[in-house]
């Protein structure tokens, strides 16, 4: 009796094991971490780029582009994680970046934002950036499906490590 019901579960738990083979992970939002995945280096030059806009030059920012930029610095991006937003989402993102070019909102159709903000999926994606020169920092970006790194809203700067500790180990 012991036997059967043994081979019963083992049976039904290979079916399911089977079965979970057949299953597709859901799309989450391109990978640009993945060395085919940004092929045109968005992540990384959206970063490096961000530190030059300053006028006149922040020195705090002329340090970061210096820990990005030069011959054999070493940059890793890692993708953090991936979520779709929705169009309510997609359309404030949208309104905050014709704010940012100066656009009209009667000339946004025109000017194309429409078609880029709401003409497809968008995913919001954090970015793990690192540089053989000690830069670490956590990128917001908005990428497209099949296109990475299409609009960097933050960049928070990793600046310092502290160990943590909790009192006790509890379940409340």
């Amino acid at each position: 009796m012991k036997k059967g019901v043994l081979l019963c579960a083992l049976l039904a738990l290979s079916g399911l094991a089977h079965a979970a083979d057949n299953v597709k992970p859901a799309y989450t939002g391109p990978d640009c971490s993945k060395k085919d995945g940004d092929i045109y280096g968005r992540i990384e030059s959206g970063i490096i780029d961000s530190f030059q806009l300053d006028n006149p030059v922040n020195e705090k920012h002329m340090k970061y582009f210096n820990q990005l930029s030069g011959k054999d610095i070493k940059i890793k991006v890692t993708r953090l994680s991936s979520i779709k937003i929705n169009k309510k989402e997609a359309r404030s993102l949208m309104m905050r970046r014709a704010k940012m070019d100066e656009v009209k909102e009667s000339d946004i159709k025109s000017s194309g934002l429409n078609a880029q903000y709401l003409g497809g999926d968008l995913y919001l994606q954090y970015y793990l950036i690192e540089s053989s020169k000690g830069f670490k920092a956590i990128a917001k970006y908005y990428s497209a499906e099949g296109s990475c790194g299409n609009d960097l809203e933050d960049i928070y700067i990793i600046s310092d490590h502290i160990n943590g500790h909790t009192a006790d180990f509890s379940w409340r």
